[in-house]
């Protein structure tokens, strides 16, 4: 007989009387097949119940665009309003905008300078272009950026000065000088007061200019005076850097005033309150009010027109 043969014996002989009572004491710790699933009627369900997650994001993707829409519809009103005012929210006239004198010293190398401006007057403010107005609520901001095609302001001056010890410069008079393609952009935070959307504080914003023309009509005829048109040309960059931030700091509080009542009109479901918990402003603007009153120069010089 073969050895196969022997095997198979002595297994049928042995084994198989004593195979039920073995699968029978194992029978708890075997587990059946998987019935084969409905993959059509898996997806059906999941598409009827999505993720908790995935409701979320779609919850705050819809109020983004509510706040988006909102803004960007208030703030072209808001141009309207700075040219005839708002009185029944104190909201004066903002364009033209008038601005504190201010005294300033400018250098030009070894040479400084003592100038005076007053009876500044800004024109164009109003006719702002909103190039961004995007809602983010992961980080509770609003980015919004725009552009000014032309912001032009006349002003009386007082200069005195020399130009290395050998060149006097002095005179008085009025000028006016016209900046093209004033852009700003900045980064506002909110938060929930009250159960109210409302603006907490904002980035510096950062403002940049192309180009920059300057007119002089002195009263005792500087302008017929080169170096004095130099000069003169040479201040048109420190004067916008200068009163960028008095402009910013006029316009603020009525900016604020009617951003948050607007804000304020908007229903805000149970996410915003959690997506608000989540975020933590950034430190070094945690214990700063809303200012836009600190313009951020640009990194570049801007070019100058003759």
């Amino acid at each position: 007989m073969r050895f196969g043969e022997t095997i198979y014996g002595v297994m049928r002989h042995f084994v198989q009387p004593v195979l039920p009572s073995v699968l029978a004491l194992f029978a708890p710790f075997i587990v059946a097949a998987p019935e084969p699933r409905d993959d059509a009627h898996f997806q059906d369900n999941a598409s009827n119940h999505p993720p908790k997650s995935d409701a979320d994001a779609a919850e705050r993707t819809a109020l983004e665009a509510r706040v988006s829409v909102l803004l960007r519809d208030k703030l072209q009103a808001f141009g309207c309003i700075m040219r005839t005012s708002d009185l029944e929210n104190d909201i004066p006239v903002l364009d033209p905008l008038k601005v504190k004198p201010k005294n300033i010293t400018p250098a030009f190398g070894p040479d400084v300078f003592d100038v005076r401006f007053s009876n500044m007057k800004f024109e164009g403010l109003s006719d702002f272009i909103l190039n961004q107005v995007s809602s983010d609520f992961r980080d509770f901001r609003i980015k919004i950026s725009v552009l000014i095609p032309r912001v032009t302001t006349n002003l009386n001056y007082n200069v005195t000065g020399s130009l290395y010890d050998l060149f006097r410069v002095a005179g008085a008079g009025e000028a006016r000088i016209e900046y093209t393609d004033v852009f700003m952009r900045t980064v506002l935070y909110l938060d929930i007061i009250d159960n109210k959307l409302q603006l907490a504080f904002a980035d510096q914003p950062y403002v940049d200019f192309s180009s920059a023309q300057v007119k002089v009509n002195g009263s005792n005829g500087p302008s017929s005076n080169r170096h004095f048109n130099d000069l003169s040309h040479q201040v048109a960059p420190i004067v916008f850097w200068v009163f960028a931030e008095d402009v910013a700091s006029a316009l603020e509080p009525h900016l604020e005033f009617y951003l948050n009542a607007q804000l304020a009109r908007i229903s805000l479901p149970p996410l915003a309150y959690a997506l608000r918990d989540r975020v933590q402003p950034p430190k070094e603007l945690c214990k700063m009010p809303f200012s836009l009153g600190t313009a951020r120069a640009a990194p570049r010089r801007a070019e100058q027109n003759v």
